[in-house]
This record gives C-alpha cells, structure tokens and sequence, in this order.
C-alpha cells in the first residue's frame, strides 16, 4: 500500500526535486502539480482578460482528466486497500489511520 501511495504521489508531483529547477533537471520531470501550475501562470489566468488560447485549454482538458483518473485512485485506495488496513489494525485494538479529507 505504501508503493500505491507513492506512486500516485510521484503522478502529482515530482518527491524528488528539493528546488523549484530539480523539476527539470531531475528523471520524473514537471508532474501534474508543475504542469498546471505553468498553464494556470502562463496563460495569465490570474490576470489576463483574454480567454486562453485553444492548444492551452486542451491540455488544461487532458490534465484535469489525469487528476481525475488519480482522485479515483485514491479514493478506491481509501475505500479498499486502507480501509482493509483500519479493520486489521481495530481487530487487534491498534488506533486507526487518520486521513485528510
């Protein structure tokens, strides 16, 4: 379950890098945390009055599909795989794991 958890954080962003330009010099690269972060910036949505331009809302589209597909994976994580942990652990009377919502 800790590899599980791992990897699906490595998808959002890049566990490696301990500075912002680690992101590109390091294997792993910019993930979906420093992709969108880059699109929300570069296309002056903080700012801008201009819509933005149609090859960024396309990517914009395909990340928001990739964070989806990942919140399912946490959340069937949640609901299986850790859920099954908490059972274990009340069954031998060890306190639960406690998540963010």
């Amino acid at each position: 379950m800790s590899k599980r958890c791992e990897d699906i954080e490595a998808r959002l962003h890049n566990p490696r890098a301990e500075v912002v330009y680690d992101i590109l010099a390091q294997e792993g690269g910019a993930q979906l945390y420093s992709q969108l972060s880059f699109l929300y910036s570069a296309t002056g949505a903080a700012s801008s009055d201009y819509p933005p331009p149609q090859g960024s809302r396309k990517r914009l589209a395909a990340l928001d599909a990739e964070v989806a597909a990942l919140n399912g994976e946490v959340q069937a994580l949640r609901t299986n795989q850790i859920a099954q942990l908490e059972g274990a652990l009340n069954a031998k009377g060890i306190p639960r794991i406690l998540l963010p919502h």
